[in-house]
C-alpha cells in the first residue's frame, strides 16, 4: 500500500518535496509543538538565518532521531514508510 499519492511523488520528484497533510493528528502536533516551545536544548542548539524578508528564521540540525519526542516523531511508522517509498527501499532507523 502506498504512502504517498501518485500526484504526491509526482510532485517529489518535480520538486525534491512533498506537502502531506495529516501525518500526524492534532493531538499529536499539540505534544510537539509543547515540547518546540518548552525545550530550551533545542533553543540552545540552533542558530539563525535571514529570512530574505528582514526576518531571522532560527533552525535546529542534528544527525541522530535520540531519545527525545523528535526522536519519536523522527523513527514513526508514518514517517519511515513514507521514506521508504520516496528511496524506493528500507530506511535504517536505528541509533548509533
Amino acid at each position: 500500500m502506498s504512502v504517498l499519492t501518485d500526484e504526491q511523488m509526482t510532485a517529489y520528484h518535480r520538486d525534491g518535496y512533498a506537502i502531506v497533510r495529516r501525518r500526524f493528528d492534532r493531538e499529536e502536533i499539540g505534544l510537539l509543538r509543547q515540547a518546540a516551545v518548552t525545550d530550551r536544548e533545542l533553543d540552545n542548539q540552533s542558530f539563525g538565518r535571514a529570512d530574505g524578508e528582514g526576518g531571522t528564521v532560527r533552525l535546529s540540525l542534528w544527525n541522530h532521531p535520540g531519545e527525545s519526542i523528535y526522536g519519536m516523531f523522527a523513527r514513526s511508522r508514518r514517517i519511515v514508510e513514507t521514506a521508504e517509498q520516496i528511496l524506493e527501499g528500507e530506511v535504517n532507523a536505528r541509533q548509533e
